[in-house]
């Protein structure tokens, strides 16, 4: 337990047939490293490495597949960040989709190889991908904070805001909700929250949110103190793209899917039968 393995390089003919991105998998899953990342040809990288003098731009997501809103996110939250980072340093801002490997976890649910896929379909649409074994926002923004000294931002929907102004989500954390939420929002650290869209078609923004009593006020003060940044330039033609509906509809054999992802997404899932796709 005093040992960490950062990552994990192998080459020669007895791992010809293993994909050694496997092999880093497994040492999260085993507690052995707490992240790994991917570059865009898919390739292991060491976070460290990949975060020095970073500026990361953080979204969490299953992406299982990566859909339209996903990069509309990606999109909306990067022109609001270069706007908080000066104009030299734009070139060190780094977009990274992160998955959290919490589930992977858990006996029964998805496998290995599963992961890989949304990997490369990352990396394929030109980004590199965390995986990760933080289970919260502020775990893993503490964990980013050991690696860059500079600004990171996370991009968030809305609803993502509500479970984080969720007290009862904290009733397990010996820290309590106030603490593990002064963690998130440390002075490197801004959340740009992407809206939905309410029945009445109403665009639902972060003061919109519906949080607990005794962390509105909270609320309230990160927005005003530019902690919370609600994200202006969004396509709402978007909103109603949710990863589990299109994932349902690839696996039932419902058209209709393949307008909601980059066609890349949808070309690569019918080619490769990918989540559940059937020939």
């Amino acid at each position: 337990e005093r040992i960490e393995i950062d990552m994990i390089r192998v080459k020669g003919p007895a791992f010809v047939k293993k994909d050694p991105r496997l092999l880093n998998l497994e040492l999260i899953k085993n507690g052995f490293s707490q992240a790994v990342i991917f570059d865009e040809r898919g390739k292991v990288m060491q976070a460290s490495d990949a975060l020095y003098k970073a500026y990361p731009l953080v979204l969490r997501g299953i992406f299982r597949p990566p859909t339209h809103v996903n990069f509309d996110m990606i999109k909306s939250g990067l022109n609001a960040f270069k706007k908080d980072i000066a104009k030299s340093r734009h070139e060190n801002i780094l977009v990274l989709p992160e998955i959290s490997m919490s589930k992977l976890l858990e006996p029964g649910e998805v496998e290995s190889e599963d992961f890989l896929a949304r990997v490369d379909l990352l990396a394929a649409l030109g980004h590199k991908v965390m995986i990760s074994n933080k289970k919260s926002f502020y775990e893993l923004n503490s964990y980013l904070m050991e690696l860059t000294s500079r600004e990171i931002g996370f991009v968030v929907g809305v609803y993502n805001l509500e479970a984080l102004m969720n007290e009862e989500n904290y009733k397990d954390d010996k820290f309590g909700a106030i603490r593990s939420i002064g963690t998130l929002f440390g002075t490197q650290t801004k959340l740009y929250v992407y809206p939905a869209e309410k029945e009445n078609k109403r665009v639902y923004t972060a003061s919109d949110a519906e949080v607990s009593s005794s962390l509105s006020l909270l609320r309230d003060l990160l927005v005003q103190e530019g902690k919370i940044i609600d994200l202006k330039d969004y396509n709402a033609a978007h909103f109603n793209i949710w990863s589990r509906e299109v994932v349902k509809m690839i696996e039932t054999g419902v058209d209709g899917w393949q307008e909601m992802v980059p066609k890349l997404v949808a070309d690569t899932v019918i080619s490769k039968n990918l989540f559940g796709h059937k020939k």
